[in-house]
């Protein structure tokens, strides 16, 4: 009998986010869905373009290795959290078309 060999259908995206298979789904979605008690079943119904093979594969391979994949998701929830507080700084620094109306408002009635 030869030996069994398989790929884990994990891969590393140009940005540095691990991929489910050939997908776009992140392996965060996955893991997150089944840390939460989710089945494979219901994960492929969240996300349909996964197969179910890729997530049994996908949860295996975490099983296997998941001080190293718990630190990675903890990293990405890291740079997910800066990411909000820099889009709220931009939110609150941008001037709206109302705001610059009420300020010509304001000018004209003083003025």
């Amino acid at each position: 009998m030869q030996p069994i060999t398989e790929l884990i259908p994990i891969r590393l995206d140009q940005y540095g986010r691990y991929r489910v298979g050939d997908t776009n789904v992140l392996l965060d979605l996955v893991i997150i869905a089944y840390r939460r008690g989710d089945t494979p079943e219901s994960i492929i119904g969240s996300y349909p373009t996964l197969s179910l093979d890729d997530v049994y594969f996908t949860i295996g391979y975490y099983i296997r290795h998941q001080s190293e994949l718990d630190a990675y998701l903890q990293k990405q929830q890291q740079i997910a959290d800066i990411n909000e507080q820099e889009d709220k700084a931009n939110i609150q620094n941008q001037i709206t078309r109302e705001m610059l109306l009420e300020r010509l408002k304001n000018r004209r009635s003083t003025g």
